[in-house]
């Protein structure tokens, strides 16, 4: 846990370190899918609410895990709520965050004679990165993702559209 509290600090220190001032708040919301980094495939979306150098995100990345031909089946999905910092320009932006979160795991298995299924619901620490290119009020770009927990931890890559806009505009 120390070393995870590390991490996000030395995160935050150092993007502060390149974050500008802005007169302008944006709001915009990102929907995308891609991978975790174990190879299952993952689709989210965030909801970021940018007031000067800082960000307010709300999230949900869901990865399901199943085949046709398995007898076993499993998810996990994190919701959380980051806090984090900026760095925009005039043709994109870089940002990134922490928070806290709620992480669910659900577990299947199948079998002959039984079928056995396991539930896990724990607090997380999210952890979120985006870089997207922008263009007035849409852009495309990367989300990049990390649930820490104490039971399966998970990380990865979306694809994401954004939709946004400035609410001073």
């Amino acid at each position: 846990m120390k070393k995870i509290f590390l991490l996000v600090l030395i995160t935050v220190i150092s993007l502060r370190g390149i974050s500008q001032k802005y007169t302008n708040d944006h709001i915009w919301i990102n929907l995308g899918t891609g991978a975790d980094f174990t190879g299952n495939f993952a689709i989210g979306g965030s909801l970021t609410y940018q007031l000067q150098m800082f960000t307010l995100s709300a999230r949900y990345i869901n990865i399901p895990n199943s085949c046709l031909s398995c007898t076993e089946k499993n998810y996990s999905r994190d919701i959380g709520l980051l806090i984090g910092l900026i760095q925009r320009k005039e043709k994109g932006f870089i940002s990134g965050g922490a928070g806290i979160g709620s992480f669910f795991y659900k577990e299947e298995k199948y079998g002959l004679l039984s079928n056995n299924i396991i539930e896990d619901s724990r607090y997380s620490i999210p952890i979120e990165i985006q870089a997207f290119l922008t263009r007035k009020n849409i852009g495309i770009g990367l989300y990049g993702f990390a649930d820490f927990n104490s039971h399966k931890s998970f990380a990865g890559v979306l694809i994401s559209l954004q939709i946004g806009f400035s609410p001073n505009k």
